[in-house]
């Protein structure tokens, strides 16, 4: 390659790069199954379960992002005291800000959140719905799924917080945010539609949607204190 490295190198190096996203995602994905499991013998009112589940997801959502951030603040902080490194990469004479640096991150955090959203639905709960759709026995009962709308609308939820968090250090994440997002709401379209069941638990639309206009709002408190911050 012009640069001297060879093409197993270069995707060793994407790799790592974006391995952490990677693993966030996933996290995010594990995790809620783990808390569905559990709190079916904490014996709650099929209310308070999916206030409980809401509220465990987004706190769940919200702290990897705070752990990250909180790691940024880390690197960043000490490159600025140990490092003394300008605001320049003097072998490709591009600008390596800390501003420019935080802005990739969240580019590629966005960008994984997106694509697995694409390889869950099309790629593993289609092929499942369909094995569960064409088996009558108990295992085609088991792998069968409910349309949660609350798992939903907290993934729309949390793309909309990182699109806040990044918009400071990448000014068209917004842009890239509004058409993924329009493509998203097809995925979840096709995923209410095709990959899943009507939900035994019926949701009143004036209290559902109070409950995650309040989400909704502590994302965006939440969302708004590093920027303020960096601001500042």
């Amino acid at each position: 390659t012009p640069d001297g490295v060879d093409v197993d190198k270069q995707f060793e190096i994407l790799f790592y790069e974006f391995l952490p996203y990677v693993c966030i995602v996933i996290f995010n994905l594990l995790v809620p199954i783990l808390f569905n499991y559990l709190i079916q013998f904490e014996q709650y009112s099929p209310l308070f379960v999916i206030k409980m589940n809401l509220f465990r997801t987004i706190g769940l959502r919200l702290s990897s992002l705070a752990v990250l951030i909180s790691r940024f603040y880390y690197l960043i902080s000490s490159r600025n005291e140990n490092w003394n490194v300008e605001c320049h990469n003097g072998k490709y004479g591009t600008p390596q800000c800390w501003e420019t640096f935080i802005g990739q991150q969240f580019y590629k955090l966005f960008i994984v959140d997106f694509v697995t959203h694409i390889f869950v639905t099309f790629f593993v709960n289609f092929p499942r719905a369909m094995i569960a759709r064409h088996m009558n026995n108990a295992f085609s009962r088991f792998i069968e799924m409910d349309f949660e709308l609350s798992k939903h609308v907290l993934d729309v939820v949390y793309s909309q917080t990182l699109c806040w968090l990044g918009t400071f250090y990448a000014p068209f994440l917004p842009a890239i945010a509004a058409v993924l997002i329009f493509f998203m709401f097809y995925i979840k379209k096709f995923a209410c539609l095709v990959n899943s069941k009507p939900s035994a638990i019926l949701y009143r639309a004036s209290r559902s949607n109070s409950l995650f206009m309040i989400i909704l709002l502590l994302s965006f408190t939440i969302a708004i204190i590093p920027v303020v911050y960096a601001i500042a």
